[in-house]
């Protein structure tokens, strides 16, 4: 399983997912790059209010 969320929700993901399974295996990347999606309309828009 990926999920993409935003850093500021990445602790409550890791809690989530230690409560659903206490042993699952988690590994935490930036991604350098982002192409398509509904992912990259929202970071433009956050871009521009900025």
């Amino acid at each position: 399983m990926q999920i993409l969320t935003p850093r500021k929700y990445e602790l409550q993901l890791y809690e989530t997912i230690k409560t659903l399974d206490s042993k699952a295996f988690i590994i935490s990347y930036e991604p350098k790059s982002i192409h398509g999606g509904f992912w990259v309309k929202a970071v433009k828009k956050r871009r521009i209010k900025e």
